[in-house]
């Protein structure tokens, strides 16, 4: 017995019509998918796509009118796209079209391959009940495992699926953008499903039986057109599929990178197969990085008492590349299961590469078929996963350590509760910022209290009290106990002030218009580095703009401070000048970190607008300022040079905002021609050749330096010239070198390494 009355039935949408809508209203509570764009896009395609299906089932099987199929069809695609744009009106959202972009490519287009996966299972199963739908979900759950089977076996993170859309894969990349690949997928889904609907609808309305049906259709030339239509999209999905990068083989990947090298243990067998540019400018860093790979393999082996066998690196020349060949921009990943890492080209000492290949040595611990740890043996344990990472990248050079990092968290009142980390919710609820550092306190601590083998059984089970005998809730105290002991760990003034900057800025899915700042920053980079300077400004301005309608008035000021420099690299240095003056005199929420990054740039476009005592002014007020042992050190170098003629242009160039981009090798060049005798256009490019040309000229102009500097510089001097001591095997030299000295945070990390440079078969 139904409670409505046929006819009111006969008006109403089909239930299934209603879930999307429904889920888009439960959107709305989710950090970041309540806004019209690729998350909550991708999160409701597949919903749209299988209701799709549900209603071209009921249609064909002579259920739904063509009243009710309308009346469905427009709540199927209009309610949940009514429900973000009433959404827009409390969040943010700073380009309307860009989501509808994506709304029409993610939920309207699965809803066309939903009906067309339906109407595949209406005529093979034109007989309703349990068995058609089984069919339905049989289907559209084979359709997924050619990308999920190419996501398992290759290199790439990105997937295009007919029912989800365009997967981006990683979850931190906040420049998502609709680009050819994706329109051209869709354009093949058009023309593969829409034929196969047509046909079925045809053979719906013919008065003959089922198979009858089929055979007179397939008689008609227009619906033989179709199918010719529908298979020709197929062959070309295959053929395309890797030059329009929907599919990107391990092999591709591998051209891309041409130049091999390889690093084998005592016994001779291969650990490390590294894939690097061939560019030959990057000859020097492409040796670098094979002895750094090697010696952070031989240092993971030993802390975490075990090998994963031979590691697959990929380094790439930049982000852009590295976003083309795999998929991945603005963050560096490892595949665990494949034993593979994708990343950067690093720096010299970049600990990085130990985070990287930390996943992959923890594979080993965790259960199949992924390599990581299992909430109740379906969920990634974030936790786990990224904390223990942190932890094996120990020690963190130039500044404070993840335990100094979450005391100081404590102290502001910033840290959340560890136990709210351990969810999929609560971990990714937070900025990466505060979740990655305090997982990675708490699992240095658990190996440094309860040793490798308990962290390796935690990896295994991910379950804290079968791994450790005791309850989080237990453990928790301990450990805050452990990171707030002053003594252990000493913070100043000025690391509360860093600490505060660095963990008050929300996460991805908590800022206003991320993706779309995002894909902006991208946007005009890519522009800047190409030469377009004004069209850069151009996008970055639109932006502000945006931005400010979006969020009355109350704009990160780091954004601001970027739109400044775009309008200074198009000769706009006064405007730039008055948008610096305003943030600094009226942002109330400017921080001591900001409003020194904000003193520092409009002291740099002052020295571009020639004005040297304005720059100064605002450069030695930045240095009054908590800010890092980087910048610090540059503004001493900005300071003094641009203080000499012969400097300034220099300085202009290559140190302060506002330049046009330029590659640095010439202009450290010059500058070296120039001020052939000042020390700190030698540093400068003595500092270059440690880490990416010739080290041993480097080495030797920073030995004869060090005793002209102090401080920060002075500091910096003997890092480098232990780095390239210890990565030469010199050790005596490198204990000779440190002796009297204030060792850097690194120096027992620079002992192994040059042990391990003087025995690297020892990997």
């Amino acid at each position: 017995m139904t409670l409505l009355h046929p006819h009111v039935r006969r008006n109403l949408p089909l239930p299934s019509a209603l879930v999307p809508g429904i889920a888009a209203l439960l959107l709305c509570w989710v950090p970041g998918f309540g806004v019209l764009d690729y998350h909550a896009c991708l999160a409701l395609a597949p919903l749209v796509g299988l209701c799709g299906g549900h209603l071209a089932l009921a249609q064909l099987s002579g259920r739904l009118d063509a009243r009710r199929l309308s009346l469905s069809l427009a709540t199927l695609l209009g309610l949940p796209l009514a429900v973000l744009l009433l959404a827009a009106a409390l969040v943010p959202n700073c380009n309307l079209l860009y989501g509808l972009g994506f709304y029409v490519l993610g939920p309207i287009a699965s809803s066309l391959v939903g009906a067309g996966l339906g109407a595949l299972t209406w005529l093979l199963l034109p007989r309703r009940g349990l068995r058609s739908l089984a069919l339905f979900y049989a289907l559209a759950l084979a359709s997924a495992l050619p990308p999920l089977r190419h996501f398992y076996t290759q290199p790439q993170v990105f997937a295009y699926h007919g029912l989800c859309g365009y997967i981006a894969g990683a979850l931190y990349e906040d420049a998502v953008a609709i680009g050819w690949p994706y329109l051209s997928f869709r354009l093949l889904d058009v023309a593969l499903w829409a034929p196969l609907l047509a046909f079925a609808v045809a053979v719906a309305r013919s008065p003959l039986p089922h198979l009858p049906a089929i055979r007179e259709a397939l008689g008609r030339p227009a619906l033989r057109v179709a199918l010719a239509v529908a298979a020709s999209a197929v062959l070309v999905s295959q053929l395309r599929a890797e030059p329009e990068h929907w599919r990107i083989p391990a092999s591709a990947v591998a051209e891309a990178l041409p130049v091999r090298a390889v690093v084998r243990d005592a016994s001779g067998a291969i650990v490390l197969q590294l894939h690097m540019p061939a560019d030959q400018r990057l000859a020097g860093d492409r040796q670098r990085a094979i002895e750094d790979a090697a010696f952070r393999y031989a240092s993971l082996r030993k802390w975490f008492g075990t090998a994963p066998g031979a590691i697959e690196v990929f380094l790439y020349p930049n982000a852009a590349s590295k976003r083309r060949w795999m998929g991945a921009d603005r963050v560096d990943m490892a595949k665990p299961w494949l034993r593979q890492v994708h990343m950067v080209l690093p720096e010299l000492g970049a600990s990085v590469l130990t985070h990287e290949l930390s996943h992959v040595f923890a594979a080993s611990f965790a259960p199949a078929p992924f390599g990581v740890p299992l909430r109740h043996g379906l969920l990634p344990d974030a936790v786990l996963i990224e904390g223990l990472a942190v932890a094996a990248e120990w020690p963190h050079p130039g500044g404070l350590d993840p335990h100094q990092w979450s005391r100081a968290m404590r102290q502001l009142h910033l840290a959340p509760p560890l136990q709210a980390l351990f969810s999929t919710s609560g971990f990714f609820g937070q900025s990466s910022e505060r979740a990655y550092t305090l997982a990675g306190s708490f699992l240095r601590w658990l190996v440094e209290t309860r040793g490798m083998a308990v962290v390796h059984k935690l990896y295994a089970t991910a379950d804290v009290q079968a791994a450790t005998g005791q309850p989080l809730e237990v453990l928790v105290p301990q450990w805050q106990t452990f990171v707030d002991d002053a003594a252990r760990h000493p913070l100043t003034p000025a690391d509360l002030d860093r600490a505060r900057a660095r963990f008050e800025r929300p996460g991805l899915f908590q800022r206003p218009c991320a993706l779309e700042v995002g894909r902006c920053e991208e946007k005009a980079y890519g522009l800047w580095r190409s030469g377009r300077d004004r069209a850069a400004e151009a996008v970055l301005h639109h932006l502000h703009d945006r931005l400010l309608a979006a969020v009355d008035g109350a704009l990160d000021p780091e954004l601001t401070i970027g739109w400044a420099e775009a309008l200074s690299r198009v000769g706009s240095a006064r405007a730039a000048t008055e948008l610096l003056d305003g943030v600094l005199k009226q942002d109330s929420n400017l921080n001591r970190l900001q409003q020194a990054g904000a003193l520092i740039v409009r002291g740099d476009l002052a020295l571009q607008a020639g004005d040297a005592l304005a720059a100064e002014r605002d450069w030695l007020a930045a240095t009054a300022l908590p800010i890092g042992p980087g910048a610090l050190r540059s503004l001493e170098v900005k300071r003094h040079l641009a203080a000499l003629p012969a400097g300034r242009p220099i300085v202009q160039a290559l140190l302060a905002a506002g330049a046009p981009y330029s590659e640095p090798e010439p202009i450290l060049e010059k500058l070296r021609q120039v001020l052939p005798a000042e020390p700190l256009a030698r540093y400068l490019a003595a500092r270059h050749a440690v880490l990416h040309g010739d080290g041993d000229a480097g080495m030797r102009e920073l030995r004869e330096l060090t005793p002209l500097f102090s401080g920060e510089l002075e500091k910096e001097c003997v890092r480098l010239v232990a780095l390239h001591l210890a990565r030469r095997g010199a050790c005596g030299a490198l204990e000779a070198w440190l002796a009297g000295r204030k060792g850097p945070a690194e120096a027992a990390e620079l002992r192994a390494r040059c042990a391990f440079s003087q025995n690297p078969a020892g990997v």
